[in-house]
């Protein structure tokens, strides 16, 4: 999955330089999880990789010039458990032009600064 958010990534801005217009549309039925954001779980044996960070993906996505995203989740979105770890849980942390970091909920300063390239 992170493979595909990144191949759309670089789609968004081969389209930004051509100046086009990006619609995406993401239906996901199936099991879901949710602390803070809503996590797809994928049929995969390798624990750090069985939840999917989706909902942080789309709204990265929708943050790029240009770039909408329709998203219907048709899952349950179980609350994760206490003693549950989520594999994705690392922040980003990015840093503003005076060093400060940044909350991953300003990837905006990120994306604005893509969106340059």
């Amino acid at each position: 999955m992170t493979e595909l958010f990144k191949d759309l990534i670089k789609q968004v801005k081969e389209a930004i330089k051509n100046d086009k217009r990006i619609l995406f549309f993401f239906y996901y039925t199936g099991h879901g999880k949710i602390k803070d954001q809503t996590y797809m779980v994928l049929n995969e044996p390798d624990f750090k990789k069985y939840m999917f960070p989706f909902e942080r993906k789309i709204r990265t996505l929708s943050l790029f010039k240009n770039t909408n995203v329709i998203t219907l989740l048709d899952c349950c979105r179980e609350q994760v458990g206490k003693n549950e770890d989520v594999p994705f849980e690392k922040q980003v942390h990015l840093k503003n032009s005076k060093g400060e970091t940044v909350d991953e909920a300003l990837y905006t300063v990120a994306i604005e600064k893509a969106n340059e390239e």
